[in-house]
């Protein structure tokens, strides 16, 4: 998802959402669903669906900047794990390429607040 928001050239803030559904009662008041990743457009309307549905949706409304292949090209350069410092104890994953392609692992999605300024 967030690859694929980059690739449009649409702003976001990602917000950490409880792991347990039933953690979820803000994220299911503002959005009237407790699935997680929901794209939240400017004017405050929820995107729902599946990952691949949630990526259609985004395609349907905004534009392909100019670089999306340039982003998709280093987006796969860094597939491998890399460790955020020499001294790290633990990797930080980057998401393979099927997680762009929309088969999104819940543990990595969250809320995401839109900001489009490529709008169709």
């Amino acid at each position: 998802m967030r690859q694929r928001l980059t690739e449009l050239g649409v702003s976001f803030v990602a917000r950490p959402v409880p792991a347990d559904r039933v953690d979820r009662e803000e994220l299911h008041r503002k959005t009237r669903s407790d699935e997680i990743s929901v794209p939240v457009l400017e004017d405050g309307t929820p995107m729902t669906g599946d990952a691949v549905e949630l990526i259609a949706q985004l395609d349907e409304r905004f534009s392909e900047r100019a670089d999306a292949q340039e982003h998709r090209e280093r987006a796969a350069e860094s597939d491998r794990p890399k460790l955020t410092s020499p001294s790290a104890a633990a990797p930080s994953l980057t998401l393979p390429q099927a997680s762009r392609e929309g088969a999104i692992p819940k543990a990595a999605s969250r809320v995401l607040r839109c900001h489009a300024p490529h709008a169709r």
